[in-house]
């Protein structure tokens, strides 16, 4: 998801591996999901809204990782205080070859399954809540509407929070918040995001003479755009957020670098 770069292992680091893929998690990403949810009211607000975080950011990182291993890459995922990152693991294929390249667009492919993983999610759970929802008899569980600073808050409905408990919607409202609306955030064309990699491989497809400051550049104009319009609407973290992510591609783009584009947000 959002991430800036692999962060140097802790002795605090929670470990483990699933579908074989390593998993690190930094203590940091504790940490910044708590800072992030603090405007809660409820300390079981904040911890459900960091349990929320956990499984989304996890969900787009697999599926980055399960695009590399369909692509003969294997890859580890980390998640830090400023997202997730899905790395791949250099000198290691399925096919044993070495330092494998990909074409762009496998590339597109890979960025773009992280996004879709987080989309499908949100729509596992949209269809459980309404077949849960015609078992018991309701039959309009409100759904979002759209709007901002929320794009995904709903209209609350007596029925159905009664019939959930107010905890699980705040759940389920917390999952297709993040997945949804983060989604569509990270498939906006800034570099390192993974709308930032789709750009960059498309430029590549068109046989940019150099795909990645071309990339940079709709990034630089994207980012500036995108921190302003959030200053507008008093969202400070996204504000903040593409502020950064285009001095970032600005100063590459003179410098003629670009950070880390081997790993996917």
């Amino acid at each position: 998801m959002f991430g800036l770069g692999e962060p140097l292992p802790t002795p605090l680091d929670l470990r483990f591996n699933l579908f074989r893929f390593p998993v690190r998690i930094h203590p940091f990403f504790w940490i910044i999901s708590l800072i992030m949810g603090s405007n809660q009211e409820l300390l079981q607000l904040i911890l459900i809204w960091v349990v929320a975080i956990f499984i989304s950011i996890l969900v787009h990182e697999l599926g980055h990782a399960f695009a590399f291993r369909y692509f003969g890459t294997e890859s580890h995922i980390v998640l830090h205080g400023y997202g997730g990152l899905c790395i791949p693991d250099a000198g290691f294929t399925r096919w044993d070859y070495r330092n494998r390249d990909h074409t762009p667009r496998e590339q597109i492919i890979i960025s773009a399954a992280g996004p879709a993983a987080g989309f499908l999610l949100a729509a596992v759970v949209v269809g459980i809540v309404y077949i849960l929802a015609a078992t018991q008899g309701i039959t309009y569980p409100v759904w979002p509407h759209f709007g901002w600073p929320y794009l995904l808050m709903w209209v609350p409905n007596p029925e159905f929070v009664f019939w959930t408990g107010f905890y699980p919607y705040v759940f389920i409202h917390d999952l297709l918040f993040i997945n949804i609306f983060w989604g569509l955030v990270n498939l906006l064309p800034v570099l390192p995001l993974d709308g930032g990699q789709i750009a960059k491989s498309l430029f590549d497809i068109a046989d940019h003479d150099n795909p990645t400051r071309s990339a940079q550049q709709v990034s630089v104009v994207v980012g500036i755009v995108v921190a302003v319009w959030a200053i507008s609407q008093q969202s400070i973290y996204i504000a903040l957020m593409f502020g950064m992510l285009a001095y970032q591609n600005y100063a590459a783009q003179q410098s003629g670098g670009y950070g880390d584009g081997n790993s996917w947000r």
